[in-house]
């Protein structure tokens, strides 16, 4: 995804512009290009948007059976949930985010998502 690239490189409005864009595109609403998409906009979300964003991307990457995806996205949303002070939701949603590791034979991505 190219607003990732932007996203590295500190391009907030790049970023913006075209997760929008695909998150607009007719047909996206159960794809994993708009489950990525309202990730990467979750990122330069306020802590409050970005958790509700987290949690409709998790929502959608549920149904596109993107393990390793729904694993990052849900570790992502473990961190905003911990950031706005709900502890226990965040507790279950990194749990999820290791077993969905574990079971995709990701381990390796286990340090990176605790």
């Amino acid at each position: 995804h190219q607003e990732a690239v932007h996203l590295r490189l500190g391009q907030r409005d790049q970023v913006r512009r075209l997760a929008d864009a695909e998150l607009a595109r007719p047909g996206s609403a159960k794809s994993r290009s708009r489950g990525v998409a309202m990730c990467l906009l979750a990122e330069i979300a306020e802590p409050r948007r970005r958790a509700s964003l987290l949690l409709e991307a998790v929502g959608v990457l549920r149904l596109t059976g993107d393990r390793l995806e729904l694993a990052r996205a849900l570790a992502a949303l473990s961190s905003a949930q911990r950031a706005i002070g709900e502890a226990e939701l965040a507790r279950r949603a990194l749990y999820q985010a290791l077993h969905l590791a574990d079971v995709c034979g990701a381990e390796h991505l286990r340090p990176s998502l605790s």
